[in-house]
């Protein structure tokens, strides 16, 4: 969200071996500064997942005016089969 739309890779997204960790959204101060309203983003899946479980599949910037704040959210968590 914001920027260039370009994403470079983040020490600590995986373990070296490309195993998914976390999944931490990246948005700039910027892009906060000038939110309003609600921007929700599809969070790309891997082929596979090495432990089954719930991860998110979306993350969302809201304004919520009545906090005079903005919320960051990871959210729609769908069930995945491991391969472990």
């Amino acid at each position: 969200m914001g920027g260039s739309g370009e994403f470079g890779k983040r020490d600590g997204d995986d373990d070296g071996a490309g195993e998914l960790s976390f999944v931490e959204p990246m948005v700039t101060r910027e892009f906060l500064r000038d939110h309003s309203g609600r921007d929700r983003r599809e969070i790309a899946q891997p082929e596979t997942y090495r432990s089954a479980g719930r991860y998110p599949t979306a993350y969302s910037v809201r304004d919520v005016p009545e906090r005079d704040a903005l919320a960051v959210t990871v959210e729609a968590f769908e069930r995945f089969d491991g391969t472990d």
